[in-house]
């Protein structure tokens, strides 16, 4: 499930929270081809990795698919153990 968020109090989380089956989630910043993270951006996606939430740009249909299968193969290790 991709959730669309904006926050009135914290601007520059990225856009998307996707929540994952077995209680996994992951903030995805969604961009146009080729364009990258505003310093706001790139300051709260590493406020993110400090706290331990994963989290990612997706730039291109490339990169969505090779997002989507780092998150199939995660869920699967996880469901197994």
């Amino acid at each position: 499930m991709a959730l669309k968020y904006t926050s009135q109090f914290h601007r520059g989380i990225p856009d998307r929270i996707c929540l994952l089956p077995g209680g996994l989630s992951i903030f995805v910043e969604l961009k146009s081809t080729g364009k990258k993270p505003t310093k706001l951006q790139q300051h709260a996606m590493e406020q993110l990795d400090r706290m331990g939430h994963p989290n990612v740009v997706v730039d291109s249909t490339k990169k969505l698919e090779e997002v989507l299968k780092i998150l199939d193969e995660g869920i699967a290790k996880f469901a197994k153990n």
